[in-house]
């Protein structure tokens, strides 16, 4: 029962996430006139080789710990 109140959980925050995006989207339309930057990167795990990409640095160095952080999960899941 944990986890499925988990997983619901994660679902209710991922729908709160994108809509939180889309009223930011547009706002900012509403105010074309400021310049904006945008960022994005990610992780793609083709077996146990990591393939990842970024915009920037930054954006490389977040995905690099987000994949560790649910490699991290995953192994104690697995290990229970």
């Amino acid at each position: 029962m944990k986890l499925i109140a988990l997983g619901m959980l994660i679902i209710f925050l991922g729908v709160a996430v994108v809509m939180l995006g889309v009223l930011k989207s547009i706002q900012m339309k509403e105010s074309a006139d400021q310049k904006t930057d945008v960022k994005a990167g990610g992780v793609i795990l083709i077996g146990p080789i990591p393939i990842v990409f970024g915009t920037d640095r930054t954006m490389v160095l977040i995905s690099i710990a987000g994949a560790l952080l649910l490699l991290g999960a995953y192994y104690v899941w697995r290990s229970r």
